[in-house]
C-alpha cells in the first residue's frame, strides 16, 4: 500500500507546474491601485494627515 501512496504522490509531483513567468504590475495598475487606496485614506481614515505626514508625496 505504501508503494502505491508514494507512486501516486511521485505522479502528483511532477505533474504540478510551478509558476515560470514572474507577472509585474503595470505602472498604469500601480497608479489605479494608489488612486483607489488614496480614495479610501481621504473618505474613510479619520487619522489621515493628523501628524503632518505627507503620504501623497511618497505616491509620486
Amino acid at each position: 500500500m505504501k508503494i502505491y501512496i508514494t507512486i501516486l504522490l511521485s505522479i502528483f509531483t511532477l505533474s504540478c507546474n510551478a509558476q515560470n513567468e514572474a507577472k509585474y504590475l503595470t505602472k498604469s495598475e500601480i497608479e489605479s491601485d494608489l488612486a483607489f487606496l488614496d480614495n479610501i485614506l481621504q473618505n474613510k481614515s479619520s487619522y489621515q494627515g493628523l501628524n503632518g505626514y505627507d503620504y501623497k508625496k511618497d505616491f509620486e
